[in-house]
């Protein structure tokens, strides 16, 4: 074992995992944004964490807004990171959708790898990406609809932020804001990103009884820790458990996780991850985001061992529903992976400076590639 490992050894187990895991909600970062991570390091990360796939968000901060944008983060940042990595999957992005860029948006979709369209609120992204007419929104969905493109949204309702702070019903008012507006198009497919509490997962199920093609996105850090401090390691500022949207009850988190033992085949999970740098958290208290790629597959395979989830059930929720949704051509296949109990110890490197680790004291089953790259 590599001498400078800093973490508690427990135990190994053999777990089956999906031979490609796809995360679909991540920040590359890079171009201005380098002090919190870059594609290749992203990638390199993501190699070591198990993951094949991660698609990319818009909101840097020269936005994915244009067609031209799109196009040069592709070919200045993320293929030559898949190049040097050796990475043979394109990784997709997200087009960030405005009020007033669906024409762009349209010769973006000559780009392969341009996914489909993101949807911010206002107030919760960098680079001043949101949309918020009704009917831009309906626009971009019928395009999307129309070209077998995703529409992917983010959940804080602007006046509720405005008017009472991130709280749960902003998301709950954006959920049902924009699935009303879902049903009015046929063959949509829509993902509600990083859904985080009882009442917007419960739309959410409603929508797909009527019809609707629409996911159910979990990000890792929301079965892990919740607002009451479960997995919160005491000596941390609580700032570095602040991500948008907030952390909620522990009712919550054990609703998500029971949608994990359950065979709907529109629950997947996104990471969300966000390496924003330590000093940043504590200089911006309002700063949100969890970096959570690296501890995605640990978080399943640690829930799949505490509440008896079946290997394919965790297969499922980390690749083959991500594959069908998107129209990924992957290999349905499991394959055995060592996983190693241990009691993290250490902190996340990212290029210049040092993104202090939420997981900090949490006892998880790391892929033994983890351990011994630390």
């Amino acid at each position: 074992m590599n001498p400078k490992v800093r973490r508690e050894l427990l135990e190994t187990i053999i777990f089956m995992v999906a031979k490609v895991i796809i995360d679909t909600h991540v920040h590359f970062r890079g171009r201005k944004q380098s002090h919190k991570t870059t594609p290749y390091q992203f990638l390199l990360e993501a190699q070591r964490s198990g993951i094949s796939i991660s698609i990319g968000m818009p909101n840097t901060l020269e936005a994915i807004v244009t067609f031209l944008a799109a196009q040069q983060y592709r070919n200045l940042e993320i293929a030559p990171a898949e190049k040097k990595l050796g990475i043979e999957r394109v990784q997709p992005i997200y087009f960030g959708a405005m009020d007033n860029n669906l024409k762009e948006f349209l010769k973006a979709l000559t780009l392969d790898y341009v996914i489909g369209a993101k949807f911010y609120d206002k107030g919760v992204t960098t680079g001043g990406v949101f949309i918020e007419s009704p009917a831009a929104m309906l626009d971009y969905m019928r395009a999307c609809a129309e070209h077998n493109r995703v529409v992917a949204c983010h959940n804080d309702d602007t006046e509720t932020v405005r008017k009472k702070g991130y709280i749960k019903e902003a998301e709950i008012r954006s959920v049902e804001r924009r699935l009303n507006l879902a049903l009015q198009v046929p063959n949509l497919k829509i993902v509600m990103c990083h859904v985080s509490c009882q009442e917007s997962a419960e739309l959410i199920l409603q929508a797909q009884k009527d019809g609707l093609r629409v996911a159910i996105e979990i990000a890792p850090h929301y079965l892990w820790f919740d607002s009451r401090g479960t997995h919160w390691c005491p000596s941390l500022d609580p700032v570095f458990y602040h991500c948008y949207n907030n952390l909620r009850e522990p009712k919550d988190r054990e609703f998500l996780i029971s949608l994990l033992l359950s065979g709907n085949k529109l629950v997947f999970i996104g990471s969300d991850s966000a390496g924003h740098g330590s000093w940043e958290k504590l200089a911006n208290p309002k700063l949100g985001g969890i970096p959570s790629h690296q501890h995605s597959l640990p978080t399943l395979v640690s829930l799949a061992v505490e509440y008896g989830i079946s290997k394919q059930r965790i297969a499922e929720v980390t690749s083959f529903n991500q594959a069908d949704f998107f129209d990924f051509d992957v290999p349905r296949e499991l394959v055995p992976r060592n996983f190693v109990k241990a009691v993290e110890r250490n902190a996340l490197r990212y290029n210049h400076g040092v993104n202090t680790n939420p997981w900090l004291g949490s006892e998880m089953y790391f892929l033994e590639e983890q351990l011994m790259a630390a």
